[in-house]
């Protein structure tokens, strides 16, 4: 199983983005069948649309993405994984439970469900 990353799916999206062009050397090489089959986190969806917004504040950009990552999904190119609420909760408390210092690298909130 290989994850898809918010990062990566923003570059493979934004042209502008300093990675485009690898992320999308990337993004061809897992759909040839180089790695497992690619999983998206419902989270990961979700940050992606915000994220591209902010960044770009285009929102037809983001509808792009959209029906894009549906189609994938829908054609089953994608698995999409909804995030059960035990999982979710249990993620939560992870985060929470962090000692965040400044010399110490800490989970994103959305990394702790991984």
């Amino acid at each position: 199983m290989i994850v898809l990353d918010t990062c990566l799916l923003f570059a493979v999206f934004d042209e502008n983005d300093l990675n485009h062009e690898k992320a999308k050397s990337i993004f061809k090489r897992i759909f040839k069948g180089n790695y497992a089959q690619p999983i998206l986190l419902d989270y990961v969806y979700s940050e992606l649309l915000t994220f591209t917004y902010i960044r770009t504040k285009k929102f037809d950009l983001c509808q792009k993405i959209s029906e894009l990552l549906n189609d994938f999904i829908s054609k089953k190119r994608i698995t999409f994984i909804h995030t059960p609420s035990e999982i979710f909760w249990k993620a939560n408390q992870i985060f929470l439970e962090q000692k965040i210092q400044a010399q110490k690298r800490f989970l994103r909130s959305i990394d702790s469900n991984l």
